[in-house]
């Protein structure tokens, strides 16, 4: 008798990662939300987390819908654990959603946020847990769209270091090294003279 599978086995993209490729733990615990004050409709709302390596390799968390106070605030005091990997790539997700009036009872995002992970570990590393009121954006970046406080921590998997601080390399525009160049062949030219 032949014995087949039920189910084809999981591409490695979608599989967790092991213990020897996860750098640590991020912990992100969601303290306050605010809901922009022109917000209408029904006023209850919750926040994703998502740290998302790649399309296809991701970890999602989700605080409980709850009622959005007078002042626009919600209080979460929620807290949730993502493994990261020794890659350090990718970005932490913050999203609000609101429960929107429809037959269907969907949600709707509000307002959203992308901080990279190699980013959120280098500074972790040299300042310690940040604990801040991050400004939420609208779908088209151009306005505030609330905010949410976090307070992000990383804890390195068997005392592993983190990485180095983010540089960015900063290259001269072409015209600057070409600037150069002449300047440098113009002072040879008088030297010779």
């Amino acid at each position: 008798m032949i014995r087949r599978r039920l189910f084809p086995p999981i591409p490695s993209r979608h599989r967790p990662a092991t213990m020897s490729e996860i750098a640590g733990t991020m912990t992100v615990r969601v303290m306050t939300a605010n809901v922009p004050p022109n917000d209408k409709g029904p006023k209850q709302a919750c926040v994703k987390v998502e740290l998302r390596e790649t399309a296809d390799v991701r970890q999602k968390k989700k605080t409980s819908m709850q009622a959005v106070q007078k002042d626009n605030s919600i209080a979460y005091d929620q807290e949730f654990d993502f493994k990261v990997a020794t890659s350090y790539a990718g970005e932490l997700r913050v999203q609000l959603f609101k429960r929107t009036e429809s037959i269907m009872g969907g949600k709707a995002v509000v307002a959203n946020a992308g901080i990279y992970v190699k980013n959120i570990v280098s500074h972790i590393s040299q300042h310690g847990a940040i604990d801040k009121e991050f400004t939420l954006f609208t779908k088209d970046g151009k306005s505030a769209g609330g905010s949410v406080h976090l307070k992000v921590d990383f804890i390195p998997v068997g005392g592993k270091p983190v990485p180095a601080p983010a540089t960015t390399r900063v290259t001269p525009p072409a015209a600057a090294v070409v600037a150069d160049a002449n300047a440098d062949a113009n002072a040879d030219a008088n030297a010779d003279a």
